[in-house]
């Protein structure tokens, strides 16, 4: 569960917890400043207390669109921040990578981001934690900056091999459909070995060259994205990571407490299981 796509939460880590529990989730998603603020300690405690953890963390800036100066100060500071969000039992740093760019043409941006991410990658593997990087579907996104870049699970792969030996794919059923929806998928990229991470979602009916990235649906109720086969091929390969519902849903927003949010995620998710 990850309350920040959600927009609220129901107050400090422990209320996080407690509530994701409840509401049968293994475990939440946060941010650095998030355990931070609520102490690396007390929150080790609080997840021996409540009965469940943190699984991934979402990485704290954007190494590509940072400057120099910017890039240079942030990433003397993560190791720090990757070193508490270690001891808070996170397994996987996760971000997206943009699919165009008005500063970088395509294979300048390729070598940009091997360069800027691979130090990142470096730090992450010494506390042994992966980092997962999203592809970002859509193509209503990648026209939307001068220069085109990857869009595709099979584009981006590569790319995640050179920055790292822990840098795989966040495999998110969206962007998926929207980038490629194609079958061959996961033989193009070895099954579930280099997927790090999933995304839970469906996407709005409509022309998916001319849908914007969001809103979107909740996992399985649309219909659109074939979500059995998604699930059925995750499982023949014997994907073993975590799974977010990532909807940025109209639906949720529609629904007066936090409470009935969560129900309605957890509902999606247990229907879409049983496809």
């Amino acid at each position: 569960l990850n309350y920040n796509v959600i927009g609220e939460t129901p107050g400090d880590l422990r209320a996080m917890l407690e509530m994701a529990k409840k509401y049968r989730f293994d475990s939440i998603e946060t941010t650095v400043a998030q355990v931070r603020e609520y102490g690396v300690e007390k929150a080790v405690q609080t997840m021996k207390e409540v009965g469940i953890g943190i699984s991934a963390f979402s990485m704290p800036f954007r190494p590509v669109e940072s400057s120099q100066e910017e890039y240079e100060e942030k990433l003397a500071a993560f190791e720090d921040e990757v070193k508490d969000m270690k001891r808070a039992g996170c397994k996987i740093c996760f971000t997206f990578v943009r699919s165009s760019s008005d500063e970088y043409e395509f294979q300048e941006n390729y070598k940009m981001h091997i360069k800027r991410w691979a130090p990142v990658a470096a730090i992450l593997k010494k506390y042994e934690i992966k980092l997962a990087l999203e592809f970002l579907g859509p193509r209503t996104s990648m026209i939307k900056k001068k220069y085109a870049f990857i869009r595709t699970a099979e584009e981006l792969l590569p790319l995640c091999r050179k920055i790292g030996d822990n840098c795989g794919l966040l495999f998110d059923f969206w962007h998926w459909y929207s980038g490629g929806d194609n079958r061959d998928v996961f033989e193009k990229i070895e099954g579930a070995k280099y997927i790090y991470h999933v995304h839970l979602n469906d996407a709005m009916p409509g022309d998916k060259d001319t849908l914007p990235d969001k809103p979107r649906k909740l996992v399985g109720t649309s219909g659109v994205i074939d979500t059995k086969f998604l699930i059925s091929k995750l499982n023949e390969y014997q994907y073993e990571g975590f799974a977010i519902s990532e909807s940025f849903s109209e639906d949720l927003k529609k629904l007066n407490t936090l409470e009935e949010k969560l129900s309605m995620i957890r509902t999606s998710i247990d229907e879409a299981l049983r496809l």
